[in-house]
């Protein structure tokens, strides 16, 4: 079921993730961005611990809409690492509607104005 989560508006950069049951992978949005703000970064560590231990670092740019920059990580695993592939899938397609997911694990999200120059980072040591 789609859910509607509300956050504490900070006014300064943050990252959320965007509750969709119907998505392959989570999507996530960068709120409060700097205004001259025109491309932006999503670097964040996934970690799953089970049968199969993946820990990875994905990489996204962001897409901005509507004032959001809106950001979809990438499968890094394919049919070569199937047992991989398979378990880095299921924790894509899920992590967003378990609990224990509601606090994001590390990232970082950096902002760029036109000429590429660094408006803004901010980092998080979360883990879920």
């Amino acid at each position: 079921m789609d859910q509607f989560y509300r956050w504490e508006r900070s006014g300064k950069p943050q990252l959320i993730l965007l509750p969709n049951d119907y998505a392959d992978a989570p999507v996530f949005a960068a709120v409060d961005a700097p205004s001259e703000a025109v491309a932006a970064e999503l670097s964040i560590t996934l970690s799953l611990q089970g049968s199969v231990d993946i820990s990875a670092q994905y990489t996204a740019a962001g897409k901005l809409d509507s004032g959001l920059f809106l950001f979809t990580l990438e499968p890094q695993y394919d049919g070569e690492h199937s047992t991989l592939a398979q378990a880095e899938s299921l924790w894509l397609r899920h992590c967003y509607q378990s609990p224990q997911y509601r606090q994001l694990p590390p990232y970082t999200l950096t902002f760029f104005d036109g000429s590429g120059a660094v408006l803004a980072a901010v980092h998080s040591e979360n883990t879920p």
